[in-house]
């Protein structure tokens, strides 16, 4: 793995079939909001007894952390109140909540039957069955223990840097949405993010920036057999 952050390694590395991906999701405006907790503990240096709460919307990336003395459903629904308060000063409102099943998550529907359209039918809050709907927020989760256990040792209470780690994932640059930040997303409005919908909806980041783009149409070369393969042939010299 560590050979893999070289360029060199990077540009000769064999190219392999993607994974198989059952399901996808894809979000084109703001309002499915994503929550999950995580739990710091004392072998990573933070106090004992502290519960993060991540929530965010999953268009955007635009998220909020909360740290909280426990996971209790009634102090889970109070810090959705808070997020969906600050997410709709920019004039979005909230669709549905992805979650796992979780017992602070419980009572969430009673936080998002306000914003129920006339007519509306189906629950407001999607409970993953599989955890694939709240792998986003699980990714986002990860961010945050990283920002966070780069500043471990300026306190042992990660209270006093949530907020700080939030404001700086949401002034973050985005490159697969424009190069713009969560907050400048959501103040974009609906012909400015249909159109940004249609220039990066299959857009792709390649790892390695000076690589070639490789189009339909392009002419490459295949690879009949495996790495081990052509190892083990008794013409390995032949590359395909």
């Amino acid at each position: 793995d560590s050979l893999k952050s070289l360029e060199h390694y990077q540009r000769t590395f064999a190219r392999r079939r993607p994974q198989n991906i059952n399901s996808k999701f894809t979000y084109k405006k703001p309002g499915i909001i994503a929550c999950d907790c995580f739990f710091p503990t004392l072998d990573n240096g933070w106090l004992n007894k502290r519960t993060v709460l991540v929530i965010c919307d999953c268009w955007s990336r635009y998220c909020k952390i909360y740290t909280m003395t426990n996971r209790d459903a009634e102090l889970v629904n109070d810090r959705m109140k808070d997020f969906i308060r600050h997410f709709m000063k920019y004039n979005h409102v909230p669709r549905r909540i992805i979650c796992d099943k979780g017992g602070e998550f419980a009572r969430l529907d009673t936080v998002m039957e306000r914003f129920r359209k006339p007519g509306e039918k189906g629950p407001m809050v999607l409970n993953s069955q599989s955890g694939t709907p709240v792998n986003y927020v699980e990714n986002l989760n990860n961010q945050i223990q990283r920002m966070m256990a780069a500043c471990g040792k300026l306190t042992a209470k990660p209270e006093e840097i949530t907020h700080l780690v939030a404001k700086a994932i949401n002034h973050q640059k985005r490159e697969r949405k424009g190069n713009l930040s969560p907050i400048e997303l959501l103040r974009l409005n609906k012909r400015e993010i249909a159109k940004l919908n249609r220039i990066f909806t299959h857009k792709t980041i390649s790892g390695v920036p000076n690589l070639p783009e490789l189009n339909i149409g392009d002419r490459c070369r295949l690879l009949m057999m495996t790495r081990k393969e052509q190892v083990s042939s008794l013409h390995s010299y032949h590359k395909g």
